[in-house]
């Protein structure tokens, strides 16, 4: 009769390593740099101090009373059953020349913000339309103005 061993040394399986979730992983890796990546040209965040010969600084272009602007507040009101709008302290009697002096500053700066600040009796109609100007002429940051009081 043979006595078993006890101890039996067994050999080491060999090293099986499950390659499926490591794939996984790598593939999800990519996937969020890919998504996490801006590809835009890095170009226009190199300094550049060039002054070639016939070109203008910003501050050239732009003249002197628009210089130091830095919103364009529009007040619609209502004056005998008519509306009237206020541009930046300058009456205009009707909203084509709200538009027509919206495009000229338009042409020489957009990224001016705009702040809408209808009178009490004025319709929500009213400001919409006048939003609706501002946004067809290009002007894109739009707030509007509310009292502080109760």
């Amino acid at each position: 009769m043979v006595r078993p061993r006890l101890l039996t040394r067994a050999r080491p399986a060999p090293l099986d390593l499950p390659m499926t979730p490591m794939i996984d992983v790598v593939f999800q890796l990519i996937i969020f740099f890919l998504c996490t990546t801006s590809f835009q040209p890095l170009e226009l965040r190199l300094p550049s101090p060039l002054n070639l010969r016939g070109s203008l600084k910003q501050a050239e272009l732009l003249p002197p009373e628009l210089e130091h602007l830095t919103a364009v507040v529009i007040r619609p009101i209502r004056e005998a059953g008519t509306v009237a709008y206020v541009l930046n302290q300058e009456r205009c009697e009707s909203l084509k020349e709200v538009r027509s002096r919206l495009r000229d500053l338009g042409r020489i700066r957009r990224d001016i913000p705009v702040i809408l600040d209808p009178a009490g009796e004025v319709s929500v109609e009213t400001v919409i339309q006048v939003y609706d100007v501002c946004r067809t002429e290009g002007f894109r940051r739009i707030q509007f103005a509310a009292s502080v009081g109760p």
